[in-house]
Order: C-alpha cells, then structure tokens, then sequence
C-alpha cells in the first residue's frame, strides 16, 4: 500500500495535519503517527502520537504506545484513530493484534473493545 494511501487511511475523520513515520523492511514495518497541530489554549501542546509494529510474515499489529495528553482524551481521537485502524488492518489481511496493556493506564479500554488476554492469569 502506499504510504500516502496508508496516511489517508488511518486520519480519516480526524482533524489536523499528520506526519507519518515509516520505518523497517519488507515483512517487518513500525510506524509513527505524529499530529502536528496545536489546540488553541496556551497549556495544551495538542500534540499526540501512536506507534505499532507490523509483522507481515504473522500478520500481526503490534500496538506500541498510544500518547494522547488527558486534555484530549474527551475529544474522541483515541476511538476514531482505533476505527481507521481496524478498517485498514482488515485492509492488510492482518489476523492478530498484539499489545500490552497496563492495568493501571487504559488497560480497562481494551476490554470495551472485547479484547482478551492471551491467558487468564493476566486478566486477574
């Protein structure tokens, strides 16, 4: 896919200007997702980032990080950029997605999207 297609993909819907960071070879790609823009209040910078690993040769989606300053979590960037993100995957052919989530900073959010814990014992 091409990366200016990849780009159009995962922002649809979400405003601001975006850069978006490649790197890697062939089967094994990560990306950085950087919004650019800046929110108009001189204490928030506006600015997030996510980054996720792509195994093509498992095809599996390894979610890294997803920074969004709490000023912006109520602005439903997080589910928008999720939603593009599911739709690309599939897009991909992309069977798993694999990430660890902290239980004490939005491990829960994964659970509203039913997501599972490879084991039980992680999920106590």
């Amino acid at each position: 896919m091409d990366p200016r297609e990849f780009l159009c993909r995962l922002t649809d819907r979400l405003d601001g200007h975006f850069r978006l960071e490649l790197k890697g070879e062939r089967d094994k790609i990560s990306y950085t997702l950087l919004n650019l823009d800046r929110i108009d209040h001189p204490n928030i910078a506006g600015i997030w980032t996510a980054d996720r690993m792509f195994d093509f040769s498992i095809r599996d989606v390894h979610h890294d990080a997803l920074e969004l300053p709490g000023e912006l979590q109520a602005r439903r960037i997080a589910r928008q950029l999720f939603r593009n993100s599911m739709l690309l995957y599939d897009r991909l052919r992309l069977r798993s997605i694999s990430m660890y989530a902290d239980a004490e900073v939005g491990g829960y959010a994964w659970a509203r999207y039913r997501f599972l814990p490879n084991n039980q014992s992680e999920w106590d």
